[in-house]
């Protein structure tokens, strides 16, 4: 069992954790890429997928940023599914083929 002293130790514990876990956290962030929809409807779907026990503002402050991680998540080599013009999923090196999402490439959603 693990025994936390303090933020120390947690941080220590925490930077600790397997290399996949960046990988999770920056895929987090891509499926909430919000692209050409609006900070209002992150926070609506936030809302939603949390049965509304939300602070609305935080969320909208984070849906106003998120793009730019997951922008900065691609220039650090992370490979990001896109769509072709003629709707097309297109994998790591083919994606890049479209450009990046800061460029106006389109996001693949939801895996489909």
């Amino acid at each position: 069992m693990l025994k936390f002293e303090g933020p120390t130790s947690r941080a220590s514990f925490w930077w600790r954790r397997p290399p996949w876990s960046a990988a999770a956290q920056s895929l987090s962030a891509i499926n909430t890429y919000i692209g050409e929809n609006t900070p209002d409807d992150y926070v609506r779907m936030v809302r939603n997928d949390l049965i509304g026990l939300v602070r609305e503002d935080l969320i909208f402050d984070l849906g106003c940023h998120v793009d730019d991680s997951v922008h900065l998540f691609e220039e650090w080599g992370l490979p990001i599914w896109k769509k072709s013009a003629e709707g097309k999923t297109l994998d790591e090196k083919k994606g890049q083929t479209m450009g990046t999402l800061k460029s106006g490439a389109k996001p693949v959603r939801t895996g489909k």
